[in-house]
């Protein structure tokens, strides 16, 4: 089984990148790096171009999503997302074609106009994606953990979502852990081709834990029989580089990943 594995944290997101030069020889394929804290694109972006010269790796972007919100109704907020998706697409074209980005969310207001939040959500995604388009970038939207008031918690609510924003640069990402959590996973894993870019990460079902591969209830046989044939990026999500490396051994040994 083929698959491209790159690591990711929103943990390692203060103090020195210095842990970024270990990637490579440590046998991941690339890094997803978190547009938040110290992995912000304006501090680590020296950091990137030096690891693309110096490393094999390749690289995608989990854009900003602190304080953020596609699906806000309050205009100047939901402009302020607009801008910085826009932005993030701006810089990590430069050594990427791929960002995540987390759906919205219903505020109080939100959850009195659901309809108008949805749409939204929408048009905030068409403007990212048009801005990104002549930059050759392709947003994937992530499917979100099981809280109320969090949209694309389902593959029907992903899907209708990414159709109606109706962009070729428009994608999906599927988010293992999120779909284990909300109790969808056999849902999400049957659009599996379907997937522009992967999440993987484990946990009891109860709580969100980015835990290892392998230490919750996530059934990884039959999610990697699943995604038997995908060419995209495959993220391991870890708390920490160490916890990193143990997903990325059991992937190993359960898939024949080299």
């Amino acid at each position: 089984m083929a698959l491209k594995v790159y690591f990711s944290t929103h943990r390692l997101t203060s103090g020195d990148l210095g842990w970024t030069r270990s990637l490579a020889d440590l046998g991941f394929d690339g890094w997803e790096v978190v547009n938040e804290g110290n992995q912000r694109l304006d501090i680590s972006l020296p950091v990137v171009r030096e690891l693309a010269e110096t490393a094999d790796i390749g690289f995608t972007v989990h854009g900003p999503y602190s304080d953020l919100n596609p699906a806000s109704v309050n205009q100047p907020m939901w402009r302020e997302t607009v801008r910085q998706l826009s932005r993030t697409a701006e810089q990590a074209a430069e050594f990427t074609d791929l960002v995540v980005v987390h759906p919205g969310n219903l505020s109080p207001l939100g959850y009195q106009m659901p309809d108008i939040a949805w749409r939204q959500h929408v048009e905030c995604l068409r403007e990212a994606c048009d801005a990104a388009a002549d930059l050759g970038v392709t947003f994937a939207l992530e499917n979100m953990i099981n809280l109320e008031r969090l949209l694309c918690r389902t593959p029907g609510e992903l899907f209708g979502l990414t159709g109606e924003v109706d962009r070729p640069n428009m994608g999906t990402c599927l988010d293992v852990g999120h779909a284990n959590h909300v109790g969808n996973l056999p849902e999400f894993l049957e659009r599996a081709p379907e997937y522009t870019h992967i999440h993987i990460h484990d946990n009891d079902g109860v709580w969100d834990q980015h835990l290892p591969l392998g230490m919750g209830m996530v059934d990884w046989k039959v999610v990697f029989s699943a995604l038997h044939g995908f060419r995209g990026r495959v993220v391991i999500e870890a708390r920490s580089l160490e916890e990193g490396v143990e997903s990325l051994k059991f992937a190993r040994k359960l898939t024949g990943y080299p």
